[in-house]
């Protein structure tokens, strides 16, 4: 049959000698979610202070992580998903519900699989990969980018080794608060969102505070990322203002408020990455470059400005979308390489 691989028989975990792990147990640390019991990445307080939307936003793992050590010769994952949505035709399937998986070579981290729902059993992900022998190595497991896991089991060679990963080099995680784009999409995979570019670039720990079409600048946000232990916060909802002048009422008063709480960390902002720069986007990317302006007149030296004009170049601007607006993977890694430029300088590299 032409798809029975992409099939949930034909995707099982079933080899014998699979030892199944709870990925609440240790060793398994978890990144990127406050809540790690529901695998969620605010807590039902914190978000509905914020909005609904916010709030069942907040179920979807983006930025989450497994990590662990093993020298198992194979990973296989069981997962339970909340149903898949085609609503949004940009997004890929696996971005969407599935999970990709990363081994460190000691230098950097390689890809090396995906999982991803079958075709006949949306809310179920099953699958395993073969990843060699080579000793104990690190692995991070990336959550999807849109749909909840409500269970997840790691799955290794019964008899190998299981240890904690390593720690971040740096583990004080960075804060990513944006639009759809932030929470990943149109990445075709969890483990190309930018913030994963910019995290393995650095071994730097990481919050996506990405909410498609609903960041929209809320004080009670502020509030929210203010008191977190982040080492900076990239402030990048453009997209998600409805219009200039709702930015305009909404960027400085969120800076201000975050500003209070955290009179020192640094903040980049970061305007919406265009492929043309007609009117309106001028006067959105002005909102933002004057409440960059106002901070540096009045002392602030920890704040900085990217302008996402400059993140596509010109010879690729119209290639680095898959309709105009959400960038695909070259998009994200070109949004990565600027961003990560100041992450690097501010980290110490």
């Amino acid at each position: 049959m032409m798809w029975e691989g992409y099939c949930l028989k034909g995707l099982r975990a079933d080899k014998p000698d699979i030892e199944w792990h709870e990925v609440h147990e240790k060793p398994f640390s978890i990144h990127g979610l406050l809540c790690k019991d529901a695998l969620t990445r605010m807590s039902d307080e914190d978000s509905s202070k914020v909005s609904p939307a916010v709030h069942a936003g907040s179920a979807s793992p983006a930025g989450g992580r497994i990590r662990f050590a093993t020298d198992s010769p194979y990973i296989a994952i069981k997962a339970d998903v909340s149903a898949y949505d085609n609503g949004s035709p940009h997004v890929t399937r696996l971005a969407n519900t599935g999970f990709d998986i990363y081994v460190s070579d000691g230098v950097r981290q390689q890809y090396c699989g995906s999982f991803y729902p079958p075709i006949d059993c949306e809310e179920y992900v099953e699958g395993i990969k073969d990843v060699g022998c080579d000793g104990i190595r690190e692995f991070t497991v990336n959550l999807p980018l849109a749909r909840a896991v409500k269970a997840l089991h790691i799955g290794i060679k019964k008899g190998s080794v299981l240890k904690e990963h390593s720690e971040y080099r740096h583990p004080v995680p960075v804060a990513f608060y944006g639009s759809s784009i932030t929470q990943g999409f149109a990445a075709s995979r969890p483990g190309t969102a930018y913030e994963s570019f910019i995290s393995r670039k650095y071994d730097c720990d990481y919050y996506n505070f990405g909410y498609s079409g609903h960041c929209r600048g809320e004080l009670a946000m502020a509030d929210f990322l203010g008191r977190l232990d982040i080492s900076l916060l990239v402030l990048d909802y453009d997209h998600n203002a409805p219009d200039t002048d709702n930015l305009k009422a909404t960027h400085e008063p969120f800076f201000k408020r975050f500003r209070e709480l955290k009179p020192d960390l640094p903040v980049i902002m970061v305007t919406k990455p265009d492929g043309r720069l007609l009117g309106a986007d001028r006067d959105r990317r002005s909102v933002i470059m004057n409440t960059y302006l106002n901070a540096k007149s009045l002392g602030d030296e920890n704040v900085y400005f990217i302008d996402g004009y400059s993140f596509f170049p010109d010879d690729v601007r119209f290639d680095c979308t898959v309709d105009g607006c959400h960038p695909n993977d070259l998009g994200m890694y070109m949004i990565a390489d600027k961003i990560s430029a100041v992450i690097g300088h501010l980290l110490g590299k």
